[in-house]
């Protein structure tokens, strides 16, 4: 999801999702995923999302705004380059039509 539309997914409580949420580790509640290029290009906005930054909680509701802004930060500072196509998707996805 964050792939396709180039935006950071943050999910308060992953048992939302239910069938669509596939966990690394049964106990995760809440997970932020960030979308990045893999080569540290300069546009971001001219180029697909090829890689994503995905961490996730035992914590219901563990991630924020202001952890995706201080992710994207240190992303840069390791030369990848977060996607940038509008502000993160909360919640559970809803197919678009």
């Amino acid at each position: 999801q964050s792939l396709r539309t180039g935006r950071t997914r943050i999910v308060a409580d992953v048992l939302e999702l239910g069938d669509a949420y596939v966990a690394c580790d049964p106990r995760d509640r809440s997970e932020i995923v960030i979308p990045l290029l893999g080569g540290g290009e300069s546009e971001a906005s001219a180029h697909p999302a090829t890689l994503v930054l995905d961490l996730d909680s035992i914590a219901v509701g563990r991630f924020s705004d202001d952890d995706d802004g201080l992710l994207r930060k240190a992303m840069i500072r390791t030369g990848l380059t977060p996607v940038e196509h509008g502000p993160a998707l909360h919640g559970p996805w809803i197919e678009p039509d």
